[in-house]
């Protein structure tokens, strides 16, 4: 099943998103989601840009807990722009790193 989290909801309204509390918000209704067993699209319509914190907070935490194939399987985006993919792989590549360097 596929269950769509609108961001700009769950995050406040807010076109920007930065802080890692709005991030934590976030990841714990993937994780929910994932944890059912639904695939997850998060919709970044009205969003214009992510902060790093705010990412690593979501993609890069989520990578170290489920690790990133699951990630990759489970998760889409839908209306990000190029700016939000670039930083989510950005924190996804090095979290990736910093796992395969422990």
């Amino acid at each position: 099943m596929e269950t769509k989290i609108e961001i700009k909801e769950v995050c406040g309204g807010f076109d920007f998103l930065g802080s890692r509390g709005s991030g934590e918000n976030l990841r714990n209704s993937i994780v929910s989601e994932i944890d059912k067993g639904n695939t997850v699209i998060l919709d970044f319509k009205g969003i214009n840009q992510i902060g790093h914190s705010f990412a690593d907070e979501v993609f890069g935490l989520l990578c170290v807990r489920f690790g990133f194939e699951c990630i990759k399987k489970n998760i889409k985006m839908e209306n990000a722009q190029e700016n939000i993919k670039l930083i989510a792989s950005y924190v996804i590549k090095g979290r990736l790193k910093l796992n395969k360097e422990v």
